[in-house]
């Protein structure tokens, strides 16, 4: 009886054992999966970073203005002034104007 009792308590023993081996081993696969779930999330939103990171620096780039001046028309040199800025322009020009009030500015 006593060495039926011994070899229950030890195969309870080895049973309990190889249970916490094996999970702790499950455990370790899934912390595994989950760190490389979050590791693909972090080079997602880092390439979402970089993009965003350009398109910021686009925008910046664009609202790197510089105003030339401001003309008021009639005799206010506003005509002389467009068609100036007009003729300098290498790629465009932006002018805010209410109203074409003279041919001269169309034309141009």
């Amino acid at each position: 009886m006593r060495r039926s009792k011994a070899l229950t308590v030890f195969c309870f023993a080895v049973i309990f054992i190889v249970g916490l081996m094996v999970g702790r081993f499950l455990t370790a696969v899934e912390f595994k999966e989950r760190l490389d779930q979050l590791e693909s999330q972090v080079i997602s939103l880092q390439a979402l970073i970089e993009e965003k990171d350009s398109r910021i620096s686009q925008l910046e780039q664009q609202l790197d203005v510089e105003v030339l001046g401001v003309y008021f028309s009639p005799k206010g040199g506003c005509e002389d002034q467009v068609i100036y800025w007009i003729s300098k322009a290498n790629i465009s020009i932006h002018v805010m104007i209410y109203a074409f009030t003279l041919d001269s500015i169309g034309d141009a």
